[in-house]
């Protein structure tokens, strides 16, 4: 079975750790792929690609946008054509873009880390709908925001997936995303499509302790000695 982390960041935003180094992590922790979701910007993504294909590593090319109203994974990118976003955009002109270039777009964390505050999106039914799917376990947020997330998908009939929210190549692969009907994809496309399909299953759990972990290792990454 297919298995794979949908959301980590590294350098190219306001992550610690290489597109090189994720990458490496990803192996070592067994998993077939990642997408790398800088914050707005494709860029890191698109300049790991070829060290994925030399380490075995399935990449899908990502982008995790910064809108108003929500925060959005959108997966299988152009490289040679990136999407031009931005901090602040809409949420529903995330959706249209990702609607005109056939990405797939993800929902991501739709409550606060804590579970207590929602972002806006999730008061708004007509881009609720929009969404392919939700991330229902983030690797960050403890499970009381998880779970409500859960539910979310499960009222407006999304699948739901997981990814770590990584910010640091240590903690790639604390929650998961498993593709029963994939074994060995020929590219990301084989992923994507999967993905698009909604045949999916979101691993793992969080607790706080994990989540204090994640924090340390960032901080720890970012000293200076």
């Amino acid at each position: 079975m297919f298995e794979v982390d949908l959301h980590v960041h590294t350098t190219y935003s306001d992550g610690v750790s290489t597109p090189r180094e994720v990458l490496e992590e990803a192996r070592r922790r067994g998993l077939g792929g990642i997408a790398i979701t800088d914050h707005d910007t494709a860029r890191g993504a698109c300049a790991a690609l070829e060290d994925a294909r030399r380490l075995g590593i399935v990449l899908i090319p990502g982008v995790e946008v910064s809108a108003r109203e929500a925060h959005v994974l959108l997966l299988g990118v152009d490289c040679s054509e990136p999407p031009a976003v931005r901090k602040g955009m809409g949420v529903e002109e995330v959706l249209d873009l990702a609607r005109d270039n056939g990405y797939v777009a993800v929902l991501a964390h739709p409550f606060s880390r804590l579970g207590i505050a929602p972002y806006p999106v999730v008061r708004m039914p007509h881009a609720l709908r929009r969404f392919d799917l939700v991330e229902v376990l983030n690797g960050k947020s403890l499970m009381l925001s998880n779970r409500r997330a859960m539910r979310l998908a499960q009222r407006i009939g999304k699948p739901g997936v997981a990814g770590s929210d990584a910010h640091v190549a240590a903690s790639v692969g604390v929650v998961r995303t498993a593709l029963p009907n994939l074994e060995n994809p020929d590219g990301w496309e084989d992923v994507v499509e999967e993905l698009r399909r909604g045949r999916v299953e979101a691993r793992g759990r969080t607790s706080i302790l994990a989540i204090v972990r994640h924090y340390l290792r960032e901080y720890a990454a970012l000293l200076p000695f």
